[in-house]
């Protein structure tokens, strides 16, 4: 007969092992379910300058489909990446910014790069490498570099976003 601390003991082992697992593959979420597009992105907003090869007149076209919504949303929930529709309907946002580059590779990880430009003047960057292939499964956080920004890197930073006038640009083609 096995005495009772062994098998107390051995089924605690097996527990932990179970859970270790599972957070290992990203099966535990410290993020509260959020909302990361708003639902305005999937109606017909954008004015494309044609509806394709055959057709020769403006076609409306969403900013999201709902496919591409639910496919960069769970990229950003594995890498831990808040909402940044949400924070921006929280009091006090106004005059933050926050540049986020999602690169999406076929077959390749996933990588999200964020800068938060502080209130205190001071940018930092968070950058998360994902371990799945970006055009299948985002899997779980591989790796994660998180810094400051140098004083010239947030000028030059501030500077390319200045003069490249990128938030002013219309889309091209809806592409």
């Amino acid at each position: 007969m096995i005495p009772p601390y062994v098998l107390v003991l051995s089924l605690g082992m097996v527990g932990a092992a179970l859970l270790t697992a599972a957070a290992a593959e990203g099966r535990f979420d410290r993020l509260p379910e959020q909302q990361y597009l708003p639902a305005s992105f999937e109606e017909p907003t954008v004015t494309c300058g044609h509806g394709g090869p055959e057709a020769s007149r403006p076609v409306k076209r969403e900013v999201a489909s709902a496919f591409e919504a639910r496919w960069y949303s769970s990229h950003w929930r594995a890498a831990q990446e808040r909402s940044l529709y949400v924070a921006s309907l929280a009091p006090g946002a106004e005059g933050t910014r926050t540049y986020r580059f999602t690169w999406l590779r076929s077959f390749h990880q996933p990588v999200v790069v964020r800068i938060d430009d502080q209130a205190s003047g001071e940018m930092r960057l968070t950058a998360t490498m994902l371990s799945g292939d970006g055009g299948f499964s985002p899997g779980r956080i591989a790796r994660r570099v998180e810094r400051v920004l140098s004083a010239a890197e947030a000028a030059a930073l501030r500077e390319a976003v200045t003069s490249s006038k990128v938030f002013d640009l219309a889309p091209a083609d809806c592409r």
